[in-house]
């Protein structure tokens, strides 16, 4: 697909999620040329929002797989477990292309039992629409299960006792593409104390999968400034899947 007219779709998809209906700006030429291709129809195909839901069949040994992980993350030792209501393993599709890999559960999610449950999932939901995936389609999980005190920042002693299990997840659900969100994941997972400024907008890979380093949605509704740098990163992250990168 042509570069800026697969830039430009994604634009109109991540306008259409933010509410936007009328855009005044003129087209840049270069832009015109891109589209002059498409009619009104296909236009409109291209920004509406997919709502048919494909469902992939789990088979019975995944699903004990998953099972005896659980299990075991359940019987883990750690200390945060003691001031934790709810044990906060996965959400979603466990047969999923994408998994991402957030911080830890935070108040909302410590009361639902569920991973990005509170504002900042609201707004991972969106962005995901962006680029037209449904939170039901991907796996998420975070680096620890269970929230630390006052929303505080998990220990590396508390890292380190989850993430193998965390490596389990990833064996299990063998997603095409990892999407990192935040510091803690990204420094958990890939291993370097790099600033994520520096670390996001390009691919890597973790145990031989593609992997996005991006910012956490808590981050960008403290500093909305750094959105745009994360659209890039889920426009990456829809090259990948695609295979046009």
């Amino acid at each position: 697909m042509n570069t800026d007219k697969w830039e430009l779709e994604a634009l109109l998809r991540w306008y259409k999620v933010l509410g936007v209906d009328v855009l005044f700006a003129p087209i840049p030429d270069n832009l015109k040329s891109a589209t002059s291709s498409s009619n009104n129809a296909n236009i409109g195909n291209t920004v509406s929002i997919s709502t048919t839901k494909t469902v992939t069949p789990i088979e019975i040994s995944d699903m004990d797989g998953f099972t005896v992980l659980c299990n075991e993350i359940n019987k883990i030792d750690c200390p945060l477990k003691r001031t934790a209501r709810n044990t906060v393993i996965y959400d979603g599709d466990i047969k999923a292309k994408v998994m991402l890999i957030g911080e830890a559960p935070g108040y909302d999610e410590d009361v639902q039992g569920k991973p990005f449950v509170g504002k900042s999932g609201i707004l991972l939901n969106k962005m995901l629409a962006s680029i037209n995936l449904k939170r039901e389609d991907i796996f998420i999980a975070n680096t620890v299960f269970w929230r630390p005190p006052g929303n505080r920042t998990p220990s590396q002693d508390e890292i380190s006792l989850c993430l193998p299990f965390v490596k389990r997840l990833i064996k299990l659900v063998a997603p095409k593409v990892i999407m990192l969100l935040g510091s803690v994941a990204t420094h958990a997972i890939l291993e370097t104390m790099q600033p994520i400024s520096k670390l996001r907008g390009r691919e890597t890979e973790f145990m031989g999968i593609k992997t996005i380093p991006t910012y956490h949605p808590a981050y960008l509704l403290r500093n909305p400034s750094q959105k745009k740098s994360a659209y890039n990163d889920l426009l990456l992250l829809e090259r990948v899947l695609s295979g046009n990168y």
